[in-house]
């Protein structure tokens, strides 16, 4: 048989080419595959603070809806049986028949909403020990600069008139808050959330239970992204909250 290195060579041409275009085609599944992992992360985080952010509204009508009804700020209850955190008010109580039960934010007589136990999902679980972890805290002993009636964050908590009563749902994913404020569509950075400059709230005492103080503010410092922001994330800043530990709020009812 007569050998043909002519027929040799195309075929080792042949082969090369095969073994380039399987390699290029092993790229661009390797990226595609990665592209539709990152879309896909992305749109969960999209739905997650979509969810996050629902709720907050949810509260804020609440709380407008049962004060158009006569209910005061401070008889506001957001006792439920399903927090891990004591709501009780006792200026709302079954002994006072002129606002029980339609001061209770989670009864069908009052603000008709439901207690909603915020998703493992969400959350930072190497922060599982802090006080409020796994729930929400509301409270109506911090303040917002220039929203409401307090301006800079010094005259922020300088008076109990300027607290905010305020939805926080402390130690989540960095992700996540990241997404928060980007959907929210505030002045706020995206890369980084901004870092409070101190204290946000007292643990164990921050959660309302009908009156307002005004030991704490939540700014950063400079204050150049927190103020006049009535949704956002931040970071604590080496206070309470810690720092690298992030923090979703939203503004109930501003004072």
């Amino acid at each position: 048989m007569k050998y043909n290195r002519a027929e040799s060579g195309n075929v080792l041409w042949f082969i090369l080419v095969g073994i380039v275009l399987l390699g290029a085609l092993t790229m661009i599944l390797s990226r595609s595959g990665s592209s539709v992992d990152q879309s896909g992360d992305v749109e969960k985080l999209n739905v997650q603070a979509s969810q996050i952010m629902r709720y907050a509204k949810s509260l804020e009508a609440g709380v407008q809806n049962m004060k158009i009804q006569g209910i005061s700020e401070n008889e506001i209850s957001f006792a439920n049986s399903d927090s891990a955190t004591d709501y009780t008010n006792t200026s709302c109580d079954a002994a006072d028949d002129r606002n029980y039960p339609y001061c209770l934010m989670f009864d069908s007589q009052g603000g008709g909403l439901n207690y909603k136990i915020p998703s493992a999902s969400w959350l930072d679980s190497a922060q599982s020990a802090e006080t409020y972890y796994g729930d929400w805290l509301i409270t109506g002993a911090s303040c917002i600069p220039n929203v409401g009636t307090g301006d800079s964050p010094g005259d922020c908590n300088s008076s109990s008139r300027t607290a905010e009563l305020l939805l926080i749902l402390p130690y989540i994913k960095k992700s996540l808050c990241q997404r928060i404020n980007i959907l929210a569509k505030a002045p706020i950075s995206t890369a980084n959330p901004p870092v409070e400059s101190g204290t946000a709230w007292d643990d164990g005492s921050a959660q309302f239970t009908g009156s307002f103080s005004i030991d704490r503010h939540i700014a950063d410092n400079p204050t150049v992204d927190i103020q006049n922001i009535y949704t956002g994330c931040f970071e604590g800043g080496g206070g309470t909250p810690a720092a690298s530990t992030y923090h979703f709020y939203h503004v109930l009812l501003a004072r």
